[in-house]
């Protein structure tokens, strides 16, 4: 007879369990048998809509490390939002249900495998097994923060699990370096353009799940878009997809931004005075281009005109 525990029944436990908030405020490590990585569990205890909270479970420290990075400092990395960090998701509904789901990098979240729940089961099942523990001694978690550990479940041998430490890596993930590449014969016409003094874009990157590709893994489509700010006309309006042939996840489609705007100035045949934009990342993509030509990079909490024109593309489905 086999021993797997079920994971249908241990996703309900957990939910049932009902401890987001106060598991939220805590990480831990998974380390089985079956895998080269930790896997690292994090709890999101904002409940929004049917949705009472989720466990996420991400395989290694370098997926973590990009979903923290995510929460804390987004203008440092890539993702847009979690649908853009590899990881395991239980997502725990309020009526009592809950569903099991896959993310990858660009793509649309997936149902998670008859191969994926054999490997989550027993992960799931320490999960609920900690979580009731945390009921009882809330600061658990903590227990080996003082000598710079998580607190870990480790498979042996034996197949028996037991706690230990866990300590991060002494090195920091390597992050490979933007490499933002801009044609030259390009900046050199650009640069003889009139520059417009008087005229601003809008410019942002947003991603667009419900516009997807048709394959058995679907890709979401990402838009880059720029808009007159006074007339609301579009400048840029490129949908991109990640490639599927890397695990780069949105590195490229961020790097590739600065010479799919210095193409729009050269069809538009003018530089305008101002491209403004929202955020500190998208500054740190565009500023390359800056260089090149003296157009203002300008950070605003809003942009109107491009809100206003994705907003009737969503109405209107004239992406």
């Amino acid at each position: 007879m086999s021993t797997t525990p079920s994971i249908d029944a241990d996703c309900r436990s957990l939910v049932a369990l009902g401890v987001w908030q106060k598991a939220s405020a805590y990480n831990w490590a998974l380390m089985p048998q079956t895998s080269d990585v930790p896997v690292i569990a994090a709890v999101d205890a904002k409940a929004e809509g049917p949705v009472a909270g989720r466990l996420l479970l991400f395989p290694g420290f370098d997926c973590y490390r990009d979903f923290a990075i995510l929460k804390q400092a987004p203008d440092m990395g890539f993702a847009l939002t979690a649908l853009d960090v590899r990881h395991w998701e239980l997502i725990g509904l309020k009526d009592g249900g809950f569903e099991l789901h896959s993310f990858r990098p660009g793509y649309l979240p997936q149902p998670v495998s008859e191969e994926g729940r054999v490997f989550l089961a027993p992960l799931l099942h320490e999960c609920l097994g900690l979580l009731m523990r945390i009921e009882e001694e809330p600061e658990l978690p903590t227990r080996y923060v003082a000598e710079g550990s998580l607190f870990a479940r480790t498979e042996g041998l034996d197949g028996k699990w037991h706690d230990g430490p866990l300590a991060p890596p002494k090195d920091p993930p390597h992050v490979r370096p933007d490499k933002i590449a801009l044609d030259r014969p390009s900046c050199v016409a650009a640069a003889r353009l009139p520059f417009v003094n008087a005229v601003a874009w809008e410019v942002d990157l947003f991603a667009v799940p419900a516009c997807h590709t048709e394959e058995p893994h679907p890709r979401i489509m990402y838009l880059f878009a720029a808009v007159d700010a006074r007339s609301g006309l579009r400048m840029v309006w490129d949908r991109i997809s990640v490639s599927g042939r890397s695990e780069e996840g949105l590195q490229p489609i961020w790097e590739s931004l600065a010479q799919r705007l210095l193409a729009a100035m050269l069809k538009r045949g003018c530089i305008p005075g101002s491209v403004n934009i929202r955020s500190a990342r998208m500054a740190r993509f565009l500023r390359p281009l800056g260089l090149q030509i003296p157009f203002r990079l300008v950070q605003h909490s809003k942009l109107p005109a491009l809100d206003r024109a994705l907003q009737q593309a969503l109405q209107t489905k004239t992406f």
